[in-house]
């Protein structure tokens, strides 16, 4: 009898302990996909590079285009995906498509400094363009004053290149 009553009340300890257990578990497995979902991005981006260096354009446009579809991606991440699709389209003469990346990696990093060490000239020669045209300019500003202490005014600022 003993012996019944022991392993009913283990049994009751492990049904009360068993959920807290999974519980910790579950939080545990959260955790560790949500940090595999944020270095999912840097691997895609190393494999992309290697497909850049073999020359196989297509593979690494689709590996980068991944990484950039992720929600998780990190700004680094998306600076480093932008700047490797222009070395891309440059390569594969797509002039158009590498304007746009190295628009968008410049929007990201306005001053994206360029390392003579991993960059060509022609991706320095475009982010040197790419810097000029998305170089802001006010044309006006309405009001042109107000009040000290004036609530509730509206002020416009018209002009190119806001980002």
């Amino acid at each position: 009898m003993k012996k019944i009553i022991s392993y009913l009340v283990l049994l009751l300890c492990f049904a009360l302990i068993l959920p807290i257990l999974l519980e910790f578990v579950k939080l545990d497995k959260s955790s560790i996909l949500h940090s595999q979902t944020k270095d999912h991005c840097t691997e895609l981006l190393n494999k992309a590079q290697q497909e850049f260096d073999y020359g196989h354009f297509q593979a690494a446009i689709h590996l980068i285009d991944s990484c950039l579809n992720n929600a998780d991606r990190s700004e680094t991440d998306k600076a480093t995906a932008y700047r490797l699709l222009g070395l891309v389209y440059i390569a594969d003469n797509l002039k158009k498509e590498a304007d746009e990346a190295v628009k968008n990696l410049l929007i990201i990093v306005p001053n994206y400094k360029v390392d003579p060490e991993k960059d060509p000239p022609l991706l320095e020669q475009k982010i040197d363009e790419w810097k000029l045209k998305l170089k802001p300019t006010v044309n006006s500003i309405t009001p042109n004053s107000i009040a000290e202490g004036e609530k509730g005014f509206k002020l416009t600022v018209t002009g190119d290149n806001f980002v």
